[in-house]
């Protein structure tokens, strides 16, 4: 071959791979839920197919639940929105400590550690889990609900049953929904 021809050639394949590399704030093409805490970014994200993330809508009620690991499986992060009727309202909305009446949406999220023994989940002497409810000091905004996915951002304090506390700053998810 012409080494001429080979030498543009190869500039224009650099070009176009270099232009495609510097893309900035691509989201991920797979369900996750990401947020900072402690000072460390995190995210979890489902490897398979999941029945966790299901939407679940009946006459007087409606149910989201988003649960996803982290990559290592250490950490199961779950996010929960009852009685929120998000397909009916204008977005974003947000749920948090604001609302009236818990009827207007309630929204929590659980950190579990799954390196330690099950027993301890949530009972008295729990120091390890983390859960965090709108009706205290969580927020969680829906941003958005396009083609069956369900984005936006959260932030927060979280606690276990011995009042260990984390802060969760700039979470974001985004998660197809199954509708059940």
């Amino acid at each position: 071959m012409n080494p001429k021809f080979m030498f543009k050639l190869s500039v224009v394949i650099f070009a176009l791979l270099s232009l495609v590399s510097c893309r900035q704030d691509v989201e991920p093409d797979y369900d996750y839920i990401s947020f900072e805490m402690d000072g460390n970014s995190i995210e979890l994200k489902a490897e398979y197919d999941s029945f966790w993330n299901t939407y679940i809508k009946s006459t007087n009620q409606d149910q989201l639940g988003l649960v996803l690991q982290d990559e290592n499986k250490e950490m199961l992060g779950q996010i929960y929105v009852l009685d929120s009727d998000f397909l009916n309202k204008t977005l974003p909305y947000t749920i948090d400590k604001q609302r009236e009446v818990l009827l207007e949406g309630y929204a929590e999220m659980s950190l579990i550690n799954l390196t330690n023994p099950v027993d301890t989940l949530f009972n008295n002497n729990d120091s390890i889990n983390f859960v965090g409810y709108s009706y205290e000091d969580f927020t969680l905004t829906i941003n958005a609900f396009e083609d069956s996915v369900l984005s936006g951002d959260f932030f927060g304090v979280l606690k276990t049953r011995t009042g260990k506390t984390k802060n969760i700053e700039n979470g974001q998810f985004k998660v197809k929904i199954d509708f059940k």
